[in-house]
């Protein structure tokens, strides 16, 4: 039968179970606007009883490692994870006179308030043996023969599942008979986790539902705003938080709190606790996909960062252990939080333990977040997520994301979007830099979203940031900003001739040498002209650093030229004539010009009003101009 989930966000669902009604199976909405998704339940008198046994859980209780203790503990890892503990004394008992406890803490560890004490009536080691026992139907023993012989643990059998929800069910040897199970296995029919589990079901109108993160049917419940669509990447999308100063209805807490809605103005959190859940499929991890929408406060510009793999963990303080790649062009700010616990304070909402990268203060009414570019403060903050299983079939996967350090060099432009036909462009914005290998490389291009056979996929992934890109016979220079070439021959005009060969056969300007490992690939023992001169008004003392000087390095007006030179043990530089017939040269690429000229092929052009000094008429090259 069908059964309406309508008792109030945050109440355990134990008490709301009681209210269920036995009628006719039914579907039910409260209004198109805001269904309410129904969870199905078979029709038994048992579970009722069950639901009416099982005990109010009034607190956590803390987990206790006693691996070590041996002699007073016996416990079991089962294969579905659950660990059953006993005490190893026959005359000890936990509380309640109860010789068996199923544990919920992690591997190991058993709650605080289960001890093995002397048992009050004193107890037996009873067995069961005349005591005759039928399993549940649909059911399988686990670690039959490794258990102690008065404990019996059963799942249910492929396609079925406890109608309780819960993992396991056990029965133990008290007084010589063995406890009832209040419990059975039917067909399995699992509350609705998140807005994907919705999808799945076949609900897609947009709306408030109401669902069971942890995917425990006895577990607390939230009321979120699912985007369902027929489109596969809009679909089954979880609005876990909405907050910035656009919001200004509703207060959240860490806990969660807000209006569960689509609009800006609704101030919403589902809580930590409930977001961790997600990310967890029992014992095992259930990666999610975040994506997370802003909106600057400068010029209400949109930027996206989706993370592919994220994981929380389950417990208190709700750690931020994996994110998995960054996609987007918002900046990847985030990850200086990986590893980091959730601030719990109810001001910081958000695992923003380091200072700067990016935070949610004042319970949801600030939104700040260093962005690739540079806007800090933000107007809206939306994150969203749905499990990376289900994204894998809706979506080409999260691959491309931009950096800060990018914007010199590197434009992409995001769509939003992964969805099939969902174009990437990017463009190299500085000469002589590209994208790809030795072998394929392009200065623009577009990256489009493909589905073959099923599989989303990009059509390709270009190799990003634009990098430089020399052309044959030159080489990157130490800090990979220009490209150089240094001559096999001497400048047989001097620089003069220098500067036109590199002109003539590159489009290139005589080559800037920044430091003394620009020479790493030039001849030793060779000086070569440079672009460092002297013109008047101009005093360019040339490259210090790994550099060393050779003689007196002053610059005189017959002295006006820097040549370098690579030695077997060091780097050097001479200020010598700039008519010398035997020094080679260096050249570069993108040709460079001092302030104050123009390029052209290479050449660097000023036009000169004062006609005194003849050396004002030379360029930075020694070129005079006629």
């Amino acid at each position: 039968m069908w059964a309406e989930l309508n008792q109030p966000s945050g109440r355990s669902n134990q008490a709301m179970l009681l209210s269920v009604s036995w009628s006719q199976t039914f579907i039910e909405e409260a209004s198109p606007a805001f269904p309410r998704v129904m969870a199905s339940f078979p029709r038994s008198l048992l579970f009722f009883l069950l639901i009416v046994t099982v005990s109010w859980q009034g607190g956590e209780c803390a987990c206790v490692d006693r691996s070590g203790e041996a002699t007073t503990y016996g416990r079991h890892l089962l294969e579905n994870q659950r660990e059953i503990w006993w005490c190893v004394d026959p005359t000890h008992r936990f509380p309640g006179g109860l010789r068996v406890h199923e544990s919920t803490c992690p591997e190991g560890s058993i709650e605080d308030t289960q001890l093995c004490n002397v048992a009050n009536p004193p107890a037996t080691d009873d067995n069961c043996d005349s005591s005759p026992w039928v399993a549940p139907t649909d059911t399988r023993e686990l670690a039959q023969g490794t258990l102690p012989p008065y404990i019996k643990y059963y799942v249910c059998t492929e396609g079925k599942a406890w109608l309780s929800g819960i993992p396991g069910r056990y029965t133990q040897c008290i007084g010589g008979q063995w406890t009832t199970i209040l419990d059975q296995c039917d067909e399995a029919c699992d509350p609705p986790r998140d807005c994907s589990e919705i999808a799945i079901m076949g609900f897609n109108d947009s709306g408030v539902y109401n669902i069971i993160p942890t995917g425990k049917l006895l577990d607390i419940s939230v009321d979120v705003y699912c985007s369902l669509s027929p489109e596969p990447d809009k679909n089954g999308w979880t609005t876990v938080m909405t907050v910035g100063p656009e919001t200004t209805t509703g207060t959240i807490t860490a806990s969660g709190g807000g209006i569960p809605s689509n609009e800006a103005t609704n101030r919403f959190f589902m809580g930590i606790q409930h977001l961790a859940a997600l990310s967890w499929d029992d014992m095992n991890e259930r990666p999610l996909i975040f994506r997370i929408a802003l909106k600057s406060v400068t010029d209400n510009k949109r930027f996206y960062v989706t993370y592919d793999n994220v994981v929380i963990e389950r417990n208190s303080p709700y750690a931020l252990s994996k994110l998995g790649t960054y996609h987007g062009d918002a900046g990847d700010a985030f990850r200086t939080n990986e590893g980091l616990p959730f601030l719990l304070d109810n001001q910081n909402i958000w695992w923003n333990a380091r200072e700067g990268p990016h935070k949610v203060t004042s319970a949801g009414a600030v939104a700040e977040w260093y962005t690739a570019l540079q806007y800090s403060q933000m107007s809206l903050l939306r994150l969203k997520v749905r499990p990376k299983d289900f994204d894998t079939n809706s979506s080409c996967p999260p691959a491309i994301g931009y950096h800060s350090d990018w914007a010199e060099t590197t434009e992409l432009i995001f769509p939003g979007s992964r969805a099939e036909g969902s174009v990437i462009s990017y463009r190299c914005k500085k000469p002589m830099y590209a994208e790809g290998s030795d072998t394929t490389k392009s200065v623009e291009g577009n990256v489009t979203c493909m589905n073959t056979d099923g599989v989303f996929h990009w059509d390709r992934l270009p190799v990003l940031p634009c990098a430089l890109s020399c052309p044959p016979d030159f080489v990157p220079n130490k800090l990979k900003t220009s490209c150089l070439h240094f001559s096999s021959n001497p400048a047989s005009g001097g620089i003069t001739s220098a500067s036109l060969f590199c002109s003539r056969a590159y489009n290139a300007s005589l080559g800037e040498i920044e430091q003394g490992e620009d020479l790493v690939t030039a001849q030793e023992n060779v000086a070569y002209y440079t672009s460092h001169v002297w013109i008047e008004g101009i005093d360019d003392p040339g490259p210090n650093i790994n550099i060393t000087c050779e003689g007196d390095c002053t610059l005189t007006d017959s002295l006006r030229c820097l040549s370098v030179s690579k030695e077997p043990n060091m780097f050097t530089k001479t200020i010598q004539e700039c008519q010398d017939i035997t020094t080679h040269y260096s050249c570069q690429l993108p040709a460079k010009c001092p302030t104050g000229f123009s390029e052209l092929d290479g050449l660097c052009y000023k036009l000169i009003t004062d006609y005194g000094d003849s050396n004002s008429f030379r360029t930075p090259n020694g070129l005079a101009l006629e």
